[in-house]
């Protein structure tokens, strides 16, 4: 799958890139892409990195019309929410396997953000895991 999205950003073909990744990605019922892809936080990683490098791209070679730049936008802002989500559900993960902190009460949890949404749910998920990552140092600190 990210090596089909990674093959359509290179060829400059982002509308199909964001057909592809909004046809997978209800077929993942049981989990994320995390669970299917172990690395997939890194993929997607290199994936925004190729999408701003074709975007750059046509931009220079003046290929870049108005609707391809949108179009770029939009995979790059799915990409992102894909790749928040792949880090909240390793969090979530890391939580589950993670024993209880003294007293049996465990540190704060993320929202609950099953589904992607547009906008600024990326936002607001690394605002989570910031504070997730917080609370990890200060549990590992009290250790």
């Amino acid at each position: 799958l990210l090596a089909t999205v990674s093959a359509l950003i290179r060829t400059m073909c982002p509308d199909l890139a964001i057909h592809v990744l909004s046809e997978a990605l209800p077929r993942f019922v049981d989990g994320g892409l995390s669970i299917v892809v172990p690395d997939a936080e890194v993929q997607l990683e290199d994936l925004l990195h190729s999408n701003e490098t074709a975007w750059d791209e046509a931009r220079t070679n003046g290929t870049l019309m108005e609707e391809l730049a949108g179009r770029f936008s939009e995979l790059h802002r799915l990409l992102e929410e894909l790749r928040c989500q792949c880090l909240q559900e390793k969090a979530n993960s890391f939580r589950s396997q993670r024993p209880p902190t003294a007293g049996g009460v465990s540190s704060g949890s993320l929202g609950p953000r099953g589904t992607l949404t547009a906008g600024t749910a990326f936002d607001a998920c690394c605002d989570d895991l910031l504070m997730e990552d917080v609370d990890l140092d200060l549990d590992l600190a009290a250790m």
